[in-house]
């Protein structure tokens, strides 16, 4: 897998600047809009209770304003807020377009008292939209006549107005579209790359990157309004502005969890480990609950907003910091954070009306989303391939043995045990050579364990040369090794103990102290195909062995139970 992201990683990259190109020219189009005038009406009323004529003409307004395009902030409403839209010009099939955070649903009132109804939760058919509210207006309506705008929300939201051609919206609508489709595309691969690391290695990292982004992209398509009009989006949309706010706040908290495992700050900063697992609980606990929550719960979004921002200052403190201390998944996570951070912050700011911007560039975000994720997925994929380096070192600790370099005796046994299932399936012969140091005991008395090391590793140097290149040789224990001869037969392996033998004992071990001279016992056992098993074949040479000490040491012992018809060699 790890390969497979090497390769896409280009792709990706190429992806992003078209994508890039095709967002920020989606984000200016030319649609041709006319001048309007905005005026949010100081009247917090229903949608069913149109505004007294002193809201309309004689009471100041909250704000307005004229231009081609208006925002405009939308003030905390029990009701839910009017607004008097009045074109200055009007293109043939007009559609008045308005584009923002509005979950409720939204009501044009025309002067013949004809009500249009949209909701963003609810795309409606032919004549609606999935990524803004837009209404039709009628070819009898003349320049300069006002129509009344009812949008129903609590929270605070910024709005965009403005009065463009059908045919051009459409385009626009459909580039739109289609850049949002392969970001958010791009976004669900990256989701279920970290899905399939999570379900192979089972690590709670992957799961909270997973989670988070799975969370990002439902609120990202909530907010957009694509998630509604997808298959089953409906019963996301029954939970209204509360649920992209649960998404966002959902996405918040794994990704408190993921920062956690990911720059390790057990390691890095320990003291801040209860506050980062608390964070990460409080956050989904919040998300939960907002999800539930029956009331309009309207200051949750600038609670959140100001959530935001300081978690994602706490993140790239945790990102610098892992950097300094050398860590390169800091660097990873500087890398994919940063650019979301100022991304996600302006649109924080944004809805919070501090800063003016479209409501349609505010789209660009998803842009840094998905550098964001691609960055974070390539240092997951480095951080699996540490594991598997870490894993492979500890697999070779776990059969290689330290001191001399040969196989560990659990390596040593797995290799017995596939050896001795071949030969009985194959009928071909199997030596095992059991091999000990003699009087080692006294060596390491008289010279020390340091010297006793020493000729420990030049018998396995020694007993290693004498053996073919298909042979295995472990070290078993203490001063006892042992070795398997694949297609030996007792004859073969009594020749080759005997060259052991004098390779052995030919050149003592040179020490500080002086020479140390050194000798070996060996017994040996073959396979017996129909009745041994690795366990009889190890006891036989084991016993062999214990007769060539007996019988005076630098010896050979060979088991006599069965001497097979030569094999191979």
């Amino acid at each position: 897998m790890t390969a497979v992201l090497r390769r896409l990683a280009p792709m990706c990259l190429v992806f992003l600047l078209w994508a890039a190109a095709g967002a920020a020219g989606a984000s200016q189009p030319e649609l041709a809009k006319v001048a309007l005038n905005a005026r949010l009406l100081a009247a917090d009323l229903p949608a069913d209770a149109q505004p007294p004529a002193e809201a309309l003409g004689d009471t100041p307004p909250l704000w307005e304003a004229e231009a081609k395009r208006v925002q405009g902030m939308l003030p905390y409403r029990d009701n839910g807020s009017w607004v008097r839209i009045t074109p200055r010009a009007l293109p043939p099939k007009a559609l008045l377009v308005v584009e923002g955070q509005v979950a409720g649903s939204a009501q044009l009132l025309l002067p013949d008292g004809t009500r249009i109804e949209r909701a963003k939760v609810r795309p409606s058919g032919r004549d609606g939209s999935p990524i803004a509210l837009v209404f039709p207006l009628p070819a009898s309506l003349e320049p300069g006549t006002p129509v009344l705008l009812h949008l129903a929300h609590g929270h605070r939201v910024n709005v965009d107005f403005s009065i463009v051609e059908t045919d051009a919206w459409r385009d626009y609508e459909r580039t739109r579209l289609i850049v949002s489709a392969a970001m958010y595309a791009s976004l669900i691969a990256f989701a279920v790359i970290a899905g399939c690391y999570w379900v192979a290695l089972r690590e709670r990292m992957f799961a909270d990157y997973t989670c988070y982004l799975l969370c990002l992209i439902a609120f990202m398509t909530a907010s957009a309004g694509l998630l509604y009009a997808a298959p089953g989006g409906d019963w996301f949309g029954r939970l209204g502005i509360h649920g992209q706010w649960a998404a966002a706040t959902a996405a918040i908290g794994f990704a408190v969890g993921f920062a956690r495992d990911f720059l390790g700050i057990a390691r890095h900063v320990p003291r801040l480990l209860p506050l980062m697992n608390r964070l990460r609980a409080g956050l989904l606990l919040s998300a939960l609950a907002i999800a539930a929550w029956p009331g309009p719960a309207s200051r949750f979004g600038m609670v959140m907003v100001a959530v935001l921002l300081a978690v994602n200052l706490l993140m790239i403190g945790l990102g610098v910091r892992a950097a300094l201390a050398g860590d390169r998944y800091g660097y990873y996570f500087l890398a994919g954070w940063l650019p979301l951070t100022v991304a996600t912050s302006v649109r924080s700011l944004q809805a919070a009306g501090l800063v003016d911007i479209a409501a349609n560039d505010v789209y660009l975000y998803a842009l840094g989303a998905v550098w964001e994720a691609l960055a974070l997925t390539l240092g997951i994929a480095d951080r699996v391939l540490g594991f598997r380096r870490e894993r492979d070192v500890a697999r070779k600790m776990a059969e290689q043995d330290a001191l001399t370099g040969l196989q560990s005796r659990r390596a040593i046994e797995m290799q017995l045990r596939a050896l001795s299932s071949e030969a009985r399936a194959g009928g071909s012969g199997l030596g095992v050579l059991f091999v000990d140091v003699d009087h080692f005991k006294s060596i390491n008395d008289r010279f020390g364990h340091g010297v006793g090391d020493a000729c420990l590793a030049a018998v396995a140097r020694r007993l290693q040369a004498e053996l073919r290149d298909g042979d295995h040789l472990g070290r078993w224990g203490g001063e006892e090794f042992v070795a398997l001869l694949p297609g030996a037969n007792l004859d073969n392996a009594q020749h080759t103990s005997e060259r052991i033998l004098r390779a052995v004992s030919a050149a003592p071990v040179q020490a500080a102290s002086g020479e140390v001279s050194i000798t070996v016992s060996i017994g040996i056992a073959v396979l017996d195909p129909l009745h041994d098993d690795m366990h009889s074949v190890l006891h036989r040479a084991d016993s062999a062995l214990y007769r060539a000490k007996a019988n005076g040491r630098n010896r050979v012992e060979r088991d006599p139970a069965l001497a097979m018809p030569p094999g191979a060699l």
